[in-house]
């Protein structure tokens, strides 16, 4: 989805072109009128929205791509994840034990707004650490705290993977695992 926010859409010729990278079957507008401080020139509201597809009608784009813009894709999209839910819907959840060996070197990263709490499934010792900083560093700071945390409960870690860390740590409330 793309949105109005200046410093994204500005026309500058030595960036890539959306339709370009991704393709047009995969774009949608999500204009984000409540959440950005300022709109394009022309993009006031969405009663708007004709004089951006006219641009386009004029920079080459066709009736059904300015559809699929408009909420063809979205709608796409929706129909196959409803198709899809009705596919599986007779499918029975998988109860199966997992094997201990599989699973006797996670540690569980439940991130929160201002801290997060590291447990193992070795013994389910945790600890939560407050005040985690919010800089680019943050995942190399999180991977030496997860291999102390490894190291003081006497667990081995050959890799830490990272699971989107920044993202995550910019949620409230997020839960995800690094294993062995």
């Amino acid at each position: 989805m793309i949105n109005f926010y200046n410093g994204f859409v500005a026309c500058d010729p030595n960036n890539a072109v959306l339709s370009d990278v991704v393709g047009i079957d995969h774009l949608g507008i999500g204009s984000d009128y409540d959440g950005i401080p300022s709109t394009p020139n022309g993009l006031d509201d969405v009663s708007m929205y004709p004089n951006l597809f006219k641009q386009l009608l004029d920079k080459e784009w066709t009736e059904d791509d300015l559809i699929k813009l408009a909420g063809g894709n979205i709608l796409r999209v929706f129909s196959q994840v409803e198709q899809f839910a009705k596919s599986i819907i007779s499918d029975r959840p998988i109860n199966d034990l997992i094997n201990s060996q599989h699973i006797s070197n996670i540690v569980w990263v439940t991130l929160f707004k201002d801290s997060f709490t590291l447990t193992s499934s070795h013994d389910l010792r945790s600890i939560r650490l407050l005040n985690f900083p919010s800089g680019p560093e943050d995942h190399v700071t999180l991977k030496m705290i997860i291999e102390q945390f490894y190291e003081l409960f006497d667990l081995n870690i050959l890799e830490f993977r990272k699971f989107g860390m920044k993202e995550m740590l910019l949620k409230n409330k997020r839960e995800c695992f690094v294993q062995e």
